[in-house]
């Protein structure tokens, strides 16, 4: 529906019977808005999964872990998961090192490999908090990580996965339909 926004002929056609016309420009203007939230926000988290799986399959790679292409795609995957995906994560990769060891660090005890790439992932976490997520989501959205954190459990417990997903757009989004409203009842220009 927001790819239909570009189009504005197409959406102040079937605008036409559903909305007056002196609120029509409004209302375009408003979808466009919330369209590029929702654009930027997939693309940002493609971008996202695309840099900490290949990162993620890098490093299981440097330190020998078995499938660590395999480890990679589950984590690009996971990524999708906001704050709790990248843990999930983890699980499978320490449980190979705990199991199979290292095929690079061979004289290693398998526990204390396990270790090592747990703080191998902690050390990925790390840098996509501090480093990648602000300036991909974060410009995306607009939204500080406490909001995206606490959402992430509000959409948690009503929408399960999906809600954990789509919390950060969907509050986006709701902050823009709220400075919509909240100008237009102040008698502002509401955008």
């Amino acid at each position: 529906a927001f790819y239909l926004v570009k189009d504005s002929a197409k959406v102040g056609r079937y605008l036409r019977g559903l909305i007056p016309q002196n609120y029509r420009d409004e209302s375009l203007r408003l979808l466009s808005e919330i369209g590029d939230i929702w654009d930027s926000f997939f693309r940002g988290q493609l971008i996202l999964a695309l840099i900490i799986g290949i990162g993620t399959g890098l490093m299981m790679t440097v330190l020998g872990v078995r499938n660590a292409a395999m480890l990679g795609l589950v984590a690009g995957i996971l990524e999708f998961i906001p704050n709790f995906g990248p843990t999930i994560a983890a699980i499978p990769a320490i449980l190979l090192a705990l199991v199979w060891g290292s095929s690079t660090f061979t004289t290693l005890d398998n526990f204390w490999f396990g270790m090592i790439v747990a703080g191998a992932y902690v050390l990925i976490q790390w840098f996509e908090n501090n480093l990648v997520v602000p300036r991909i989501i974060g410009r995306s959205v607009n939204l500080h990580a406490v909001v995206v954190l606490v959402g992430a459990i509000a959409g948690a417990l009503l929408g399960g996965i999906l809600g954990v997903l789509l919390a950060a757009p969907t509050i986006a989004t709701v902050r823009i339909l709220a400075r919509y409203a909240y100008r237009k009842v102040s008698d502002l220009d509401p955008f």
